[in-house]
């Protein structure tokens, strides 16, 4: 992660409604979401697959 993600990651992993952070690439097929479950932030999921679906519980 660039510098100026890692400092959006850590004010945004702060609000208490979050529940995914999202960073998408803009030049190939990589996701990466940060979960929060129960209040915790649960690490990182990875999507790379053009055809994959993305499931965010709490939309």
């Amino acid at each position: 992660m660039r510098a100026t993600a890692w400092e959006t990651w850590r004010i945004y992993q702060q609000l208490p409604a979050l529940q995914h952070y999202v960073l998408m690439a803009r030049d190939r097929p990589h996701v990466k979401v940060y979960d929060r479950v129960d209040g915790i932030w649960s690490g990182f999921r990875v999507v790379r697959e053009m055809n994959a679906a993305l499931e965010l519980f709490a939309i």
